[in-house]
């Protein structure tokens, strides 16, 4: 009789919900041993605190606020570091509740103040989820707005300082400096200039609801300004904010596990992956897209956001250089994806170009529908038309055949009738 191979049992301090992703992190396939101990042994072992400690404007926040609540974390004991990978976990859920941070006001809308405190810690938010008295985010479309409009006021006043500081250095620099600063007090100002002009189109987001889907085009680069301004969390945008390092953790061989926080250890654990480096095989499958939650419950894998996707590409060994290039290569890698990136999302970003060639198209079948020695103007005939190909050359896009572009032209017609496009 052969021997019975022995499971690694695990001590019995995890929660449920920890001890299955470890169980399936370093014992794959073998029984998972259920632990029926409660929390409070676990907490014997690894130490609970909050991330409060690591947040600078926490002192801050508490004046601001009536309360403050940062999500806790799990201090790893020294001698289980190497092992996991990481110095501390932060748990999605605590106690059976989102472990996100969690700020309190007794005002029925958000100050000025408190606005810029939400901006100092948007790392912090994006990567933990926040709740204000207890709704998710900022509970409506008006207080983002007003929370947009309280971003650009922060970055402009930073890019006001760092345009004096410059001009500054302008008037006490001499030879080769001289050159070098008014080249950059030149850019700083034309880039401040260009922030001036961003304000307005916030302004109008704030409008009736009801006059927003009229004016704006219903995809998402209509509907939300940049996310972090126009100049984003650079120098020349003022940004101190300090983005948290990214652990190492060195191989096993062909192995190596992925940091928490990112998805990919219970993604990994479910597709039977040994490194990092081959989700990148693995998602573009049509299995690869979704994976089982430890409680058998099917999510689907996605980047939540640019903070998150660069956990992801850190873990996959993809640089910035590396992620812009494969991006690139990546929209030129068929003539539709060219085409939906060049071509169609122009058109809802408020491009004219599909709308004149709707419109085109309208004329000719009215002036063929009045003459009567004229066969009737069809979909078929524009596509035959020099109107229609130049219209493909401006664009640099590869003109489809007659099927494709049936199907593609009357889907964008259908959208510039409904937006009442052709009207205007």
């Amino acid at each position: 009789m052969g021997k019975t191979k022995k499971t690694k049992k695990l001590k019995a301090t995890l929660p449920l919900k920890i001890q299955a992703e470890i169980q399936q992190k370093y014992y794959g396939d073998k029984p998972v041993i259920k632990l029926n101990k409660p929390v409070e042994e676990y907490l014997k072992t690894f130490k609970v605190s909050s991330i409060e400690e690591d947040v600078g404007t926490a002192e801050q926040a508490k004046q601001l606020f009536d309360k403050v609540v940062y999500p806790v974390k799990l201090i790893v004991p020294k001698n289980k570091v190497k092992k996991l990978g990481v110095e501390s976990m932060v748990p999605s859920t605590w106690k059976n509740k989102p472990n996100d941070v969690h700020y309190f006001t007794k005002n029925k809308s958000l100050t000025e103040k408190q606005y810029t405190l939400l901006y100092l810690e948007e790392d912090i938010r994006d990567t933990h989820g926040f709740r204000i008295n207890g709704v998710r985010g900022f509970g409506s479309t008006a207080n983002l707005m007003k929370y947009q409009e309280a971003k650009l006021k922060i970055e402009k006043k930073a890019l006001e300082r760092r345009l004096k500081i410059e001009e500054e250095k302008l008037k006490k620099a001499t030879g080769d400096k001289k050159e070098l600063y008014k080249n950059l007090s030149a850019l700083t100002r034309k880039i401040f200039e260009s922030n001036e002009q961003l304000i307005q189109p916030i302004k109008k987001i704030r409008e009736p609801m009801d006059a927003l889907r009229a004016s704006l085009n219903p995809f998402s680069f209509g509907f939300k300004p940049p996310k972090d301004g126009l100049l984003g969390k650079t120098i020349l945008g003022g940004a101190t904010i300090a983005r948290p390092s990214i652990p190492k953790i060195k191989p096993d061989g062909v192995k190596r596990t992925p940091i928490t926080g990112t998805g990919l250890t219970t993604y990994m654990a479910y597709h039977k992956l040994k490194n990092p480096v081959e989700v990148a095989k693995k998602f573009l499958t049509k299995e690869g897209k979704f994976f089982k939650e430890p409680d058998g419950k099917e999510r689907k894998y996605e980047a939540k956001g640019f903070d998150h996707l660069r956990l992801i590409c850190e873990q996959m060994n993809v640089n910035v250089e590396e992620a812009f290039l494969y991006i690139c290569e990546g929209m030129n890698d068929s003539k539709a994806r060219w085409q939906k990136h060049r071509l169609d999302k122009e058109f809802w970003r408020g491009s004219q170009s599909v709308v004149n060639l709707v419109k085109y198209y309208n004329e000719q079948v009215d002036i063929a529908k009045k003459d009567k020695n004229k066969i009737a103007y069809t979909v078929k005939a524009l596509h035959r038309s020099p109107y229609c190909t130049n219209f493909f050359e401006e664009y640099g896009v590869h003109k489809p055949d007659y099927t494709k572009f049936t199907a593609w032209f009357k889907k964008m017609k259908h959208h510039v009738e409904v937006l009442n496009l052709d009207k205007k």
